[in-house]
């Protein structure tokens, strides 16, 4: 119960430092996939290579437009 509690505590602290939904269209379903992606290394692997990974998506977004 404890871990659930942290994990809900984490998630909603990352949601307020990444506002991952806010960036992304609704026409771009692949969001709610690099949101998940990125809040699942943030737990296991720490904050830098999420942020590698939110870096190289959105640069991968933008090419693709």
């Amino acid at each position: 119960i404890g871990k659930l509690r942290d994990n809900r505590l984490l998630l909603s602290l990352l949601r307020r430092h990444f506002p991952v939904e806010e960036d992304f269209d609704v026409n771009h379903p692949e969001a709610n996939i690099v949101e998940v992606l990125t809040l699942f290394l943030i737990l296991i692997g720490g904050m830098g290579i999420a942020v590698v990974i939110c870096v190289i998506e959105k640069i991968i977004f933008f090419w693709n437009r």
